[in-house]
Parts: structure tokens; C-alpha cells; sequence
């Protein structure tokens, strides 16, 4: 079981015909659809097969009925008073993409303490954005002195108290320019070593096309990217970190943990709105097994122009 905090949102999508850096593009088309980080990453959850769970504020609405559509536990939910975070996402040809919100609502923890340990019964991993940061803190001291896996998902740091979830985070998992910007270095591993504390079980830089970087105390170590036609890259972070919460919670070791995240955002991409193309498990499994077949037909092929090379 993963359980999430943080937010949830629901995302008008416009699609235009030419790149953001010529200035000025028409609109192809419009989409409403559900988004947001946790809540994405949840639904990511259970279309993988796996049990999620809501903690914290989440509107009576279309927002919850998708949710629940979708097999997560909605009974510890906190309701809210007003709607989820509204955005507007800019998609370009290749699946570039800006987004701009109004989040001006209730989400993450309410301030009055519940039972954590109600809360957390039966959960495994624990996956939080920023926007728990504000009043979820005892929340992820409580999954971390319970022995659950809790996995950061953190871009901004200008949240209350973000900087300290970012900080006791087991598992922080955050795309480069984020790493580069907290740490003030380029290197990817450099910047998972400059990120690397006593709370820390894992450290996981994603930076699209060019793969995920990660290090472990055992050592650090690169996944390539699989190679997909992207259509719409939104969602694909959210996805990664479902994914990658859903294999953890289940015991899987990190590198494995961040291959099928891998998989699982890169069939993300393949369609448009974020959820589009939610990923199977056949899905993530096909994806990884083509690109182990061609990793051996390549190595084979290489063989057979270098009969000398060893095998």
C-alpha cells in the first residue's frame, strides 16, 4: 500500500502548433483533465496494480470521484471546503510544456492532528510533495519511525517547511534542475552526493530523454531513458514517482525501483494530458524487455563484426 499527500488538481490543456521560442503560436486544440502531483502518481498506483491511499485535504468533487474511479482509498480524507488547484498547461510539437496555476486552496495535512498511526495502517511507502510540507511533517516522522519508505517529490522550496521535508526525506526524488539549483553543481552524481544525508536511503535525479541517475550507500549508477515517440510529457514526473513509490513499497531494490519508474513515465508519454496512457504492468514489462532484446541483438551484432572480442 502507498499512501499520498500533497496535491491534486484539475488541468486545462492547450496544444499549439509551433515551439514556445518563436514567441507566438495558435491553439490546435483544448482538453480538461485531472492532474496534480500525488494524485496522478496514486492513480499511476493502482493502474500498475497496487493499493494507494489519500491522506489530507481533497475537495468533494469531480476531483475525488475521479480518484475513487480509480480504485484509491478516499476514506481518510480530510474534506475540503473549496475546489483542487486549477492549471493551465501549454503543450508545443514534441511535448514541451508550461504550466500555470492557481492553487490557492486547502491541500496537504489539516492542521489539527489526526491519528498517524490510523493513518498509516498497512501502508509501505509514503509519498509526499511540497505541498505537505506545511502541516505533514509529524505525518513523515511518524512513516519514517515506523519503518515506511517515504519518498519526496519536492520542486519548489519556497513552501513552509518545504526545506525541511526535502531534508528528512528517505527518498528524494527530484528532477536535475532542481538538483542543480539546491546544490549549485552540474554533475548528476556530483549533485546526488551533495544531496546524500543520514536520512537518506536514496537519491534519484531524473532529467527526461538523458535517463535517471541514483545513489544508494552501495553506490551510484545511471538508467537510460527508454525511447519512446513523446507526444506529452506532462504527468511522466508524476507517473515516475508512483511508480517508483509502488516498487519500493513492494521491496524492490533501488535500481529496479528506478528502471520500471523509467518505463512506466516513458509509456506516460506516448499520449496526450498526463494520463493519457497510464501504464499496465504489461506495458512497463513489454517496454523493458524490448530494450533488453535490442540491448543483446546490439551486442551481438558487435560480436559478429569483432569475432576476436570476447563474449
Amino acid at each position: 500500500m502507498v499512501a499520498g499527500c500533497g496535491s491534486v488538481a484539475i488541468d486545462e490543456l492547450l496544444f499549439l502548433d509551433r515551439s514556445f521560442v518563436e514567441g507566438k503560436g495558435k491553439i490546435l486544440r483544448r482538453n480538461v483533465v485531472h492532474g496534480g502531483n500525488v494524485a496522478t502518481a496514486l492513480v499511476a498506483i493502482t493502474t500498475l496494480g497496487g493499493s494507494a491511499r489519500w491522506l489530507g485535504y481533497l475537495s468533494p468533487g469531480e476531483s475525488a470521484h475521479d480518484l475513487a474511479r480509480h480504485g484509491v482509498d478516499l476514506d481518510h480524507a480530510t474534506p475540503a471546503k473549496t475546489g483542487p488547484i486549477r492549471s493551465t498547461i501549454m503543450i508545443a510539437p514534441g511535448g514541451d510544456r508550461f504550466i500555470a496555476f492557481d492553487d490557492d486552496v486547502p491541500l496537504g495535512m489539516p492542521e489539527q492532528g489526526a491519528n498517524l498511526q490510523t493513518l498509516l495502517g498497512g501502508v509501505d511507502a509514503l509519498l509526499v510533495d511540497a505541498y505537505a510540507a506545511a502541516h505533514g511533517l509529524p505525518l513523515v516522522r511518524a512513516a519514517a519511525a515506523a519503518g515506511i519508505a517515504v519518498v519526496a517529490d519536492i520542486e519548489r522550496l519556497d513552501f513552509p517547511h518545504a526545506e525541511e521535508l526535502f531534508d528528512i526525506a528517505a527518498h528524494l526524488v527530484i528532477p536535475l534542475e532542481v538538483g542543480q539549483k539546491v546544490t549549485g553543481l552540474t554533475d548528476e552524481l556530483a549533485i546526488c552526493q551533495g544531496l546524500w544525508n543520514k536520512h537518506r536511503t536514496a537519491v534519484v535525479v531524473t532529467d527526461g530523454s538523458r535517463g535517471a541517475w541514483h545513489l544508494t550507500a552501495d553506490g551510484a549508477a545511471h538508467t537510460a531513458a527508454f525511447t519512446v515517440e513523446a507526444v506529452d510529457t506532462s504527468g511522466c514526473g508524476d507517473v515516475f514517482h508512483g511508480a517508483y513509490a509502488l516498487s519500493v513499497a513492494g521491496g524492490s531494490s533501488i535500481a529496479h525501483a528506478v528502471l520500471t519508474a523509467s518505463a512506466a513515465a516513458a509509456v506516460c508519454a506516448t499520449a496526450a494530458g498526463g494520463r493519457g496512457h497510464l501504464p499496465t504492468p504489461a506495458d512497463v514489462a513489454a517496454l523493458i524487455d524490448a530494450a533488453a532484446l535490442l540491448a543483446t541483438d546490439l551486442q551481438l551484432n558487435t560480436h559478429a563484426r569483432n569475432p576476436h572480442t570476447n563474449p
